[in-house]
Formats: structure tokens, sequence, C-alpha cells
């Protein structure tokens, strides 16, 4: 009330999925539930009547994958005049991985191994979410708007965000499967991606591993 608009919030969302075992396409456990928690806190205060504005805020939220995060924001609005305003925000934000990109495999292509002579299926895994967290960006932004008229206004805007904790994919080496199919050789062949040495493997495998390496910056 008075110079303070201030609202909040709670929520708990849950969830739960079944996936249909489809190879090359596999997620395991086919099903699982995921349970979120999130508070909300906003304040818009007035410092100058009819000119400056602050705004404060944040949002928090515990689920199941990503476990705590947080993400504030602050924004300050200047109005000069009635048909003019400026302002400026730092907020961060946050993106919680789902399943698939947790506990999921797919077999991509066949490709050969370079120097080996191998074909090799190269498998994209997923990450359990004890090395996963959530992926964030930290953005800073500024811009002017002006009103022209009832319905008509134009405005401008510069900003930046900084990006962390990425997805990205990392690929290991060639090694030996399973359900390998070994073919002896006369050769004097040393191990061919830890397969036993004298025999030729009919597959490699190449496993693809999500992590979160990426980084990068985005401006406009």
């Amino acid at each position: 009330s008075g110079r303070h608009d201030l609202i909040w919030g709670l929520g708990y969302h849950w969830t739960t999925d079944h996936f249909s075992d489809n190879p090359p396409y596999v997620v395991s456990p086919s099903s699982r539930t995921r349970d979120t928690f999130s508070a909300f806190i906003h304040d818009e205060l007035t410092l100058v009547p009819d000119r400056w504005r602050l705004i404060l805020g944040s949002k928090f939220e515990h689920d199941s994958y990503a476990g705590a995060n947080w993400q504030p924001n602050v924004r300050v609005l200047w109005t000069p005049t009635t048909s003019e305003s400026w302002w400026a925000a730092v907020s961060r934000s946050v993106r919680s991985p789902n399943r698939p990109e947790l506990q999921s495999s797919l077999d991509l292509i066949v490709q050969p191994v370079p120097g080996v002579g191998v074909p090799a299926l190269m498998r994209l895994n997923g990450m359990e979410s004890s090395r996963f967290t959530a992926e964030k960006a930290l953005s800073v932004e500024m811009g002017f708007r002006q009103l022209q008229s009832a319905r008509l206004s134009w405005d401008a805007a510069l900003y930046m965000t900084r990006y962390s904790d990425v997805r990205s994919l990392l690929v290991g080496n060639p090694s030996c499967p399973a359900d390998v199919i070994l073919m002896p050789t006369p050769l004097p062949l040393g191990p061919i991606g830890g397969c036993p040495a004298g025999f030729i493997p009919n597959y490699l495998l190449l496993d693809t591993v999500a992590t979160n390496a990426g980084r990068f910056t985005s401006r406009g």
C-alpha cells in the first residue's frame, strides 16, 4: 500500500510420465514423477511520484531434477514526461532439464572410426540429475519508449545476456560393446577400441554424453 505494491505467492507442481520402450530411443526408467516447489515475491516501489519507480522481485524454485534455484530481477523506470519513459533491468533466469535430457539414450548414426577401419555406432546419452544443473542466463537491459498517441508508440532497447551451464555434448573414445561379434585375424593386431587383441570387432560404440560445459554471450 502507499509507496509499495507488494505481491507474493507459493506454488506446487506434480507431474508423472511414462515412456514406451521404442529402440533406438530409450528412456530409463520408463516412468518417474517430478515435484516442483516454487515461491515468488514482487514489489513495485514509488521513489518519486510520477517520475521514478523501482521494481524488485525474485522467483525461488526447487524441483526433483535441478535442485534449488533462484531468479532475481531489479528494474528501474524513469518517466520524465507523460509520454516518455526510460528503463533499465538486471535479471537472472534458469532452465531446468527435462527427463529425456537426463535419462535417455538414442542411437544416432553409424560412421567409420578414423584410422581404425571399423564402423562405430554413435549413441547420445543423457546425464543423471546428480551431475546436471539448470542452465543459467544473466541479462542486462536498457530501453526507451515514447508514446506518440493513444494508439501509437515506439521503443528501442539494448541487451546483453550471458549464458552458463548450457547443455553441450562430449564425445568419448570408441569402446567395445557387450554384443560385439569378434572375428579372429592372423594379423598381429593390438586391441581395437578395448576389444581383445587379435580380433576385429564388427562394430564399436561411440558414446556421446551430455554435460553443462556450454557458455556464450548474446547481444542485441
